[in-house]
């Protein structure tokens, strides 16, 4: 019985060892506008401004050895994922005859902020109740010249493992995958997050640049 005990123990042992390893925590920062109450996720040496305050929390994140071994910073570990995403889903359109997407960077960082703020309010939805819709979002960070947009979400799921199945997740969806392969729409960004419930926020804006 003894035996049994402490071979229980040192294998939950190694297991709880393993975890810790294998993971890290690092700090995320943002600032929030004290009369909106409006959220929006900094890097860098960016401050927070007079109108606002500035939060931090701690975010537990487990290192994906395959994929991201090489990357350096948590940053660099999401613009990893988000120009993964981003060819994929190229990848896609070119299989069905669609010119790329082109990439910008107003748009993803539009992307990059309802991630984030998913990812810290806790909600999963195109509307945030802080900084509103799509339009409203691309809008306040300057993309205005567009005739057409679109968005897909998606929350990380323990149902796929890869950015290559979480693209198929959308395109096994009918509204996302008529996003992905419409025709009409010309530039893209995406931005992903990680959440204050360990799990991955993805955003993909579309729009048909004027």
């Amino acid at each position: 019985m003894k035996k049994v005990f402490f071979t229980v123990f040192f294998v939950l042992f190694l297991f709880s060892f393993s975890a810790y390893c294998y993971a890290e925590e690092y700090p995320v920062r943002g600032c929030v506008n004290k009369s909106t109450r409006a959220l929006r996720i900094i890097t860098g040496p960016a401050q927070c401004s007079s109108q606002e305050s500035s939060i931090t929390w701690h975010v537990l994140a487990h290192r994906d050895l395959r994929a991201l071994a090489a990357v350096e910073s948590p940053e660099d570990r999401l613009a990893d994922l988000e120009m993964r995403v981003f060819a994929e889903i190229n990848q896609q359109r070119r299989n069905n005859g669609l010119r790329d997407l082109i990439w910008r960077d107003d748009i993803a960082r539009a992307a990059r902020l309802h991630s984030g703020s998913m990812g810290v309010r806790e909600f999963f939805s195109h509307d945030d109740p802080f900084e509103g819709d799509l339009k409203q979002r691309l809008s306040r960070m300057g993309v205005n010249r567009w005739g057409v947009c679109g968005e897909n979400i998606l929350k990380e799921s323990r149902s796929y493992n890869s950015v290559r199945q979480a693209v198929e997740c959308w395109m096994n969806s009918q509204h996302h995958r008529e996003n992905i392969l419409n025709p009409t729409f010309t530039h893209t960004g995406i931005g992903v997050a990680r959440g204050l419930d360990n799990l991955l926020y993805f955003t993909q804006d579309f729009i048909l640049a004027r």
